[in-house]
């Protein structure tokens, strides 16, 4: 059995390596609708069955498609939220500082992803963009690993008395 080493790395400077992370989208797939599902019989007598579509597949609204761009906020807010739970629990982070890494990720959406706008000021395309690519922003981290504990370990120095 080969040993297996993971490189854990330590960034001081991980403000500089979230802004380096690239959500530009080449090809976005947003909705996949199946309106029927063909099946050919395997005892040769080559006859086709057709049936209905997978319940999960049918024409619908996804998500994303909300037209209300409160939804979409907090759809982003709470799949952020579930994103800086995951990171935090991968590399063995405790929960209490679920609350400022939730904060780092938002203003990382809010930057790279929402054009320097808030949530509650971002244009609905815009939430939709960040929803689409919250994969990427969690493959992101995971790709560097000891990027979240880096985050932690040299938390920013807050800049007013209410942070």
């Amino acid at each position: 059995m080969d040993n297996i080493v993971i490189e854990i790395g330590d960034y001081p400077n991980w403000q500089s390596i979230l802004d380096g992370f690239n959500y530009a989208v080449e090809t976005e797939i947003t909705k996949v609708e199946i309106a029927s599902v063909q099946a050919r019989t395997l005892d040769g007598s080559g006859f086709l069955e057709l049936h209905e579509p997978p319940a999960s597949y049918r024409a619908g609204k996804a998500a994303t498609e909300s037209e209300n761009p409160v939804e979409l906020a907090e759809s982003l807010k709470n799949i952020v939220r579930d994103v800086a739970a995951n990171l935090l629990a991968e590399e063995g982070v405790g929960s209490h500082e679920l609350g400022y890494l939730y904060g780092i990720l938002i203003d990382h959406v809010s930057k790279r992803m929402l054009g320097g706008k808030t949530l509650s000021a971002a244009a609905i395309e815009e939430l939709r963009h960040a929803l689409n690519r919250r994969h990427r922003m969690a493959a992101n981290f995971k790709n560097t690993p000891g990027l979240v504990s880096s985050i932690v370990k040299y938390k920013k120095e807050a800049q007013y008395a209410n942070q």
